[in-house]
């Protein structure tokens, strides 16, 4: 039979046990739709009061820290809304403040049916507490409502009174909850003291500082030996240029006056024959200036160089036209000053003149490099101080500036609290419901139909299963293992 069952089953013989088993499929069908209308019945209604919050971004999601870190940055932002909101419900939903809303409303008027067993056996503590975990486990919902800022606060009580009470009762400790838990320790007594230090502490730095500037007569140290280092690598590239032009000078000195000493005082002017006096003067001048510009060539380039080369070449030139004009016959000539001779001594003269002016400057330039190099060396250690007292007035500026605004802020938070101003706000507050949330009459009965249904098809099915007659041709086939060759039906 076992085996029978097991097969595949047909859907006639499906539609077969359903006939068969009619009686128990209704009787079990009856009795499930029955039994869950009797149950929505006689259960108690319950009523669900709900409230809203809505949590912005308030000063709560800024830390102060107790050490202001810097002017700009005084306070921390925290942005993470996530965490903040699921902080929010952790503590809508705390131990603490659970206890707080039974104490308030007492235990007996959440559950009534909890008083008999109050009075029976005195055992308020445990009573309360067994109301705080029911509430906390059972009756009491905080969530978050899905893409947004908005926290729902629900409560499920038999009375839709009480219910509203209790979560408008919880979400006023939530929000003197929040305000505690958000209240910085500090206070604006201990900002106005430590105020009070820095601005003494301030007068003093300040004090020293002015004292210090009267006695150097300076007011700015590093910037004034800033300048005196502008002013003495400036006056060093001048002394440098100084020197640099004064040996070139007496170079040119000792020249002039080399070339002044081979130079005639006086040359040819002209003649009066035919020949060409005119023209071997300016030979002979020509010779000297090549002569002179061979010696200042010299000194720039060597012997081998092609700029003296040619030099040398046109000195050759002229003199061999000076060699022609000597073989000439003249019958007399005139002679006057040499114009190079008198050149070179106005150049000589000037050369003199722009010496004395540069060692009268190398010695002005000295006296006045040795001056600011002891003014340098006296502000060193004045500059190191100078820095230190105001490097150290600036540090107590700041922080006295900065506890300044932490106290302005300590008494605007501490007003705000005192008016409980805060981030969140009540968005709907609880009212009593109206209609019931449970029982679902409707909802019950369809389940009932369902679970009635496949339940007497199940019955049905296992009724069939433990039957062991024999009622088709197949069955007794596979049961005895040989053909059926007739059957007769059965006659009442």
């Amino acid at each position: 039979m076992n085996s029978a069952i097991a097969s595949n089953i047909s859907l006639r013989d499906f539609i077969q046990v359903v006939f068969k088993r009619k009686f128990q499929i209704l009787i079990s069908f009856i009795a499930s739709v029955g039994l869950g209308i009797l149950l929505s019945i006689i259960a108690k209604p319950q009523y669900e009061a709900e409230a809203k919050l809505l949590v912005n971004i308030g000063r709560e999601n800024f830390y102060t820290p107790a050490v202001p870190i810097n002017e700009q940055r005084s306070t921390v932002f925290v942005p993470n809304r996530e965490e903040q909101i699921n902080s929010e419900i952790e503590i809508l939903k705390s131990q603490y403040l659970i206890e707080k809303v039974v104490d308030a409303l007492g235990p007996a008027q959440i559950y009534p049916e909890l008083k008999k067993t109050e009075n029976a056996h005195g055992q308020e503590e445990a009573i309360a507490r067994e109301v705080v975990k029911r509430v906390k486990n059972k009756d009491l919902k905080v969530e978050k409502v899905p893409q947004s800022n908005v926290i729902n606060v629900s409560f499920r009580n038999e009375n839709p009174i009480l219910a509203a009470k209790l979560v408008n009762t919880l979400v006023d400790l939530y929000f003197e909850r929040h305000l505690d838990m958000h209240l910085n320790s500090e206070t604006s007594e201990f900002y106005q003291t430590q105020s009070e230090i820095l601005g003494e502490r301030l007068k003093q730095a300040e004090a020293r500082l002015q004292s210090l500037m009267n006695q150097y007569k300076v007011s700015a140290p590093e910037t004034e030996q800033n300048l005196l280092l502008q002013q003495i690598v400036k006056l060093e590239s001048e002394l440098h240029q100084t020197l640099t032009g004064e040996a070139d000078t007496e170079k040119r000195i000792t020249e002039l006056r080399r070339q002044l000493a081979r130079a005639p005082r006086t040359i040819s002017l002209y003649e009066e024959f035919d020949n060409s006096p005119p023209l071997t003067n300016r030979l002979e001048a020509k010779l000297i200036e090549l002569e002179i510009k061979e010696k200042e060539l010299l000194a720039k380039y060597n012997e081998e160089s092609r700029v003296i080369q040619n030099i040398r070449e046109q000195i050759r030139i002229v003199m061999g036209k000076l060699a022609e004009q000597g073989h000439r016959q003249h019958s007399r000539n005139r002679s006057g000053v040499n114009p190079v001779y008198q050149s070179l001594l106005e150049e000589l003269s000037q050369a003199e003149v722009s010496l004395r002016g540069l060692k009268a400057s190398r010695i002005s330039q000295l006296a006045h490099l040795k001056e600011y190099k002891k003014r340098l060396s006296d502000l060193n250690w004045v500059r190191i101080e100078f820095s230190n007292l105001q490097r150290k007035l600036m540090t107590d500026r700041q922080n006295y500036q900065l506890y300044l605004t932490r106290l302005e802020e300590s008494r605007i938070s501490s007003a705000m609290n005192a008016e409980k101003i805060s981030n969140v706000s009540l968005l709907d507050p609880a009212k009593p419901p109206l209609n019931p949330v449970s029982p679902k009459l409707l909802l019950n009965i369809v389940l009932s139909i369902l679970v009635g249904s496949i339940g007497g098809l199940a019955l049905a099915f296992l009724w069939q299963y433990v039957d062991d007659k024999l009622e088709r041709e197949s069955d007794v086939e596979e049961f005895i293992g040989l053909p059926v060759l007739a059957s007769v039906p059965e006659r009442n």
